[in-house]
């Protein structure tokens, strides 16, 4: 057998040259896997810096809204005296007096929005907040918001004129529990104070 023929199962490889193959080989790999993973750490970290950023808007933008909403409130509250517990009010050129605790008793009517302090309150040249209504029905609208069913008498719930006129202000007002009250099936029969 000459050197360059080998029998089968012989290897002219020394241990050495394996091992020195087998670490350039590993190397090579780590080295590619390495480059990869910094591609993906400068992607991953540019992404988390523009999310940050984004976030950081978001919340600047928020805390902006909320500080105006909290001037614009706090001057309304200023320019319609709101802040003031009595209030006056003109209806149709009939002076009524009761307090921003019940005009704001139901907030989802026109009187709790209005006196909310978020709305221009149109004022008489003598300081009345005024509404441009007939003043007829206006007492018992206060008296519904003061004291519930009861400040409703018993002559408006069987006049059906009366009514009509109060079920026409409390929808005007939107007062949904006296709007009930008064058109309900039992508002003819309802005794009340």
């Amino acid at each position: 057998m000459s050197d360059e023929e080998t029998s089968p199962g012989e290897d002219d490889s020394h241990p050495g040259d394996l091992v020195e193959a087998f670490v350039d080989e590993a190397a090579a790999v780590l080295g590619k896997a390495s480059r990869r993973l910094k591609k993906l750490q400068s992607r991953t970290a540019a992404g988390l810096a523009a999310a940050r950023a984004q976030q950081d808007a978001k919340a600047r933008a928020h805390d902006s809204a909320v500080a105006t909403f909290a001037a614009e409130v706090a001057a309304a509250e200023e320019r319609n005296g709101a802040v003031d517990a009595l209030v006056s009010l003109n209806v149709g050129g009939q002076v009524f007096a009761t307090s921003l605790e019940t005009l704001r008793r139901e907030p989802d009517s026109m009187l709790g929005a209005w006196f909310s302090g978020r709305h221009e309150i149109h004022k008489t040249p003598d300081g009345h907040a005024f509404i441009d209504r007939d003043p007829t029905q206006f007492r018992h609208i206060l008296n519904f918001l003061r004291n519930g069913a009861r400040g409703i008498p018993k002559s408006v719930l069987v006049d059906d004129a009366l009514r009509d006129e109060l079920l026409a202000e409390a929808e005007f007002y939107q007062l949904a529990g006296l709007v009930e009250l008064v058109s309900g099936p039992a508002a003819r029969t309802q005794v009340v104070a």
